[in-house]
């Protein structure tokens, strides 16, 4: 590997590295959400949580019921978060080590490409299952099939069989040496 690919290599499994410690802490605060909720349903706030910005209102309904949904939803989407950046850093890692091509990183693509497939099952299972004061929290979502993440998991699929493709090339050409 050339000098700017190692560097590249060793910027990113960096970058990747902070991105699964935030997705951590985030899943962390979640579960904390879930267990105070439990533990204390009565406790709301004074007030519901309201932010406005420039053409979007965010509104917090004051419920035990809506504060478990989006304690849910960001849990299931720490998970989805980090079953994606995992394998990306251990694809990352093979390429630091210079065998980019090993049979692992096959599975690892398939793995990021089904994180993908959850994503886009999310976009149009999600606002068929949430409690309706939660709904206010998610109000512009509404079940629809997005391609972006369906493209996205293609692409890692088809990756995939071209690493695999590539894994049995080197074992060939290694075997006729």
């Amino acid at each position: 590997m050339t000098l700017l690919g190692n560097w590249l290599s060793r910027l990113l499994y960096g970058l990747l590295l902070i991105m699964l410690g935030l997705t951590a802490v985030g899943a962390v605060v979640a579960i904390v959400g879930i267990v105070w909720t439990w533990l204390n349903p009565g406790t709301l706030w004074e007030y519901p949580f309201k932010v406005q910005y420039s053409t979007v209102v965010i509104s917090w309904p004051n419920t035990a019921e809506a504060r478990l949904a989006v304690c849910y939803v960001g849990l299931g989407l720490c998970t989805i978060l980090a079953m994606a950046l995992v394998p990306l850093t251990q694809l990352s890692r093979s390429a630091m080590t210079g065998d980019p091509f090993a049979i692992n990183n096959v599975g690892r693509l398939r793995v990021i490409a089904c994180a993908f497939l959850l994503v886009a099952a999310g976009r149009i299972l999600l606002p068929s299952i949430l409690p309706s004061p939660a709904y206010e929290i998610f109000q512009t979502a509404h079940p629809h099939l997005d391609f972006g993440p369906l493209f996205a998991a293609l692409v890692l699929f088809v990756l995939a069989e071209v690493f695999r493709e590539g894994v049995r090339l080197r074992e060939d050409a290694e075997a006729t040496i």
